[in-house]
């Protein structure tokens, strides 16, 4: 049994991108409050509040395009759900303090099902030092959660987008594509949804010990499949991380939509170029046994929730030296030169447009 994808591409189908609409929205907005330091156009708000800058963020999750019941337990889409709001306060280096929690519940689920998931709300809240403190559910025809966040982060430590600088190093905190490769797998293989399915005390490691008595023999092919289907039902974040890289970085955020659209976003906040080294993007080897070219997973599939920064090269060592005392490395990516030069993807020696990330719209 072989399962190998060629090709992974997101295409918009409509005539307005999703980032189109953000810019359009940010134009119209007038923002005349002294306290307000950033609105619209980072991975949250800030606020001056004195001794420190507030954080606000929002995220949304809609059933059938960032989960699905079938594929999930209510506690797998508790935690994607709760991490990626947190990954944006991350991106920020700050901490989260409060949380607002909004779900909308179809006939698809149950009291039981919403329980659960509120029971892994609970426990994110408090590994992560955090209070749930209100929100709002109402019904409809698909399960969406909305998740509000609100942190804080010392006013001389917030990394914003744009303090991009010339020369600064591009680097990422991890491997990634393994959450796009996991979400590709899941649509085109009814043999792995079925693996999937949800059950009573479901979790990962039940793949493996099915694939075990289909008798599947290749062993690194389990491995591929079972790392990129948690890269994309139970992802992570980098909470801890994103506190120490702010002390060093000059731009940060998260890669939400894939490699391609965060760099985008860096360089058309700080008006600068860039230059990206195909050969440099840290993927796991094991997304080999899902795809000959796992590339198109890393730059355009998003929901890694790694973050990418610009740091001065003369800082790395000394981050480097902080972040291996919990066990994170960093990889150099690219680099950031002059706005006139573009923003260019660096492969097999030549030079060509940067991948496109991940639009909703």
């Amino acid at each position: 049994m072989i399962f190998f994808y060629d090709w992974f591409a997101f295409k918009l189908t409509s005539r307005m991108g999703e980032f189109d609409i953000i810019d359009k929205i940010r134009r119209e907005i007038l923002i005349n409050d002294p306290k307000v330091i950033k609105g619209i156009g980072d991975d949250c708000a800030v606020i001056d509040r004195g001794d420190f800058f507030e954080l606000v963020g929002t995220d949304m999750l809609v059933e059938n395009d960032h989960f699905h019941l079938h594929w999930s337990t209510p506690e797998q889409i508790g935690i994607k759900a709760m991490n990626s709001n947190i990954s944006d306060v991350a991106a920020m280096g700050g901490r989260v303090k409060y949380a607002f929690i909004s779900i909308c519940v179809s006939e698809s689920v149950d009291e039981e099902w919403i329980s659960r998931v509120y029971d892994s709300f609970n426990i994110i809240s408090k590994d992560n030092d955090f209070l749930i403190l209100g929100g709002d559910i109402t019904h409809g025809e698909n399960v969406i959660i909305n998740i509000c966040l609100i942190g804080e982060v010392e006013r001389n430590l917030c990394c914003f987008r744009h303090g991009a600088k010339i020369n600064d190093i591009i680097c990422v905190t991890g491997n990634l594509g393994g959450s796009a490769a996991g979400l590709y797998l899941l649509q085109n293989s009814p043999f792995l949804r079925n693996l999937v399915r949800v059950k009573e005390n479901y979790r990962m490691n039940s793949i493996i010990e099915e694939a075990e008595e289909l008798q599947i023999e290749e062993e690194l092919y389990k491995k591929g499949m079972l790392y990129a289907l948690n890269k994309h039902i139970e992802p992570s974040c980098r909470i801890i991380e994103g506190k120490i890289i702010a002390k060093f970085a000059n731009s940060l955020i998260d890669v939400s939509d894939g490699l391609g659209s965060e760099i985008r976003h860096i360089i058309e906040e700080s008006g600068k170029g860039a230059r990206i080294y195909a050969n440099q993007v840290p993927i796991n080897k094991m997304l080999y046994d899902v795809s000959r070219d796992p590339m198109p997973f890393a730059m355009s599939g998003g929901e890694d929730f790694e973050l990418v920064f610009t740091i001065a090269r003369e800082k790395i060592p000394l981050l480097k030296e902080q972040l291996v005392e919990i066990g994170t490395e960093i990889f150099e990516v690219g680099k950031i030169v002059e706005e006139s030069e573009g923003v260019k993807f660096i492969e097999n020696g030549r030079e060509v447009e940067m991948p496109r990330g991940f639009e909703h719209l």
